[in-house]
């Protein structure tokens, strides 16, 4: 079974691809959660009009590839930069009828963590390792 590494080391890890991603200037914050009731290995959450991420990470993650666990990271800082368009969604929706608004954030949910996806597909090559993989 893979060791989970100390929150301390992933949040060093986490600021440093965030430095190489355009995220320098942000505050980063960093918990595992054993208890993630999510299907995903990791969630960010940024504040409105704030530059912090908050970004929770299932220790379940760490059973994984070094190359999983980096492509995971640089998702959520992914998501980080386009927390902008989720304010300006939550407002365009906010006044629509239940249905409609549910229909409409099941889209946007969809296609939002597809071009994370995307975007860390290319972007996460490019960046080091977690270093509690590599040695």
């Amino acid at each position: 079974m893979a060791r989970r590494p100390a929150n301390s080391s992933v949040l060093k890890y986490l600021r440093l691809l965030a430095g190489m991603i355009g995220l320098a200037d942000w505050d980063i914050a960093v918990e595992i959660k054993a208890d993630m009731t999510s299907m995903w290995w990791a969630t960010c959450e940024v504040p409105s009009g704030k530059s912090f991420a908050q970004i929770e990470v299932s220790p379940s993650l760490f059973k994984e590839s070094a190359e999983e666990q980096r492509q995971v990271m640089v998702h959520e800082l992914v998501h980080a930069h386009l927390f902008p368009l989720v304010w300006s969604w939550e407002s365009a929706v906010k006044e629509l009828g239940p249905r409609a608004r549910k229909v409409a954030n099941e889209v946007w949910n969809e296609r939002s963590e597809r071009a994370c996806d995307d975007l860390a597909r290319v972007i996460a090559p490019t960046l080091p390792l977690p270093p509690w993989k590599t040695g």
